[in-house]
């Protein structure tokens, strides 16, 4: 590397014309709930429970 500026380069305009923007909002994954302890996750699975839970 010829150039030892690096802040510089990576500022150029040259550079930023190609470089992907920066991500706003972060997707996170939704939190998956427990169907031992959650009754409605566990009837998504097995609708069975509810006439064996009662």
């Amino acid at each position: 590397m010829l150039n030892a500026d690096l802040g510089r380069i990576i500022n150029s305009d040259e550079v930023q014309s190609v470089v992907k923007p920066i991500k706003k909002e972060i997707k996170r994954a939704p939190l998956k709930k427990n169907p031992l302890k959650n009754l409605n996750a566990m009837l998504k699975l097995n609708p069975y429970a509810k006439s064996a839970k009662s």
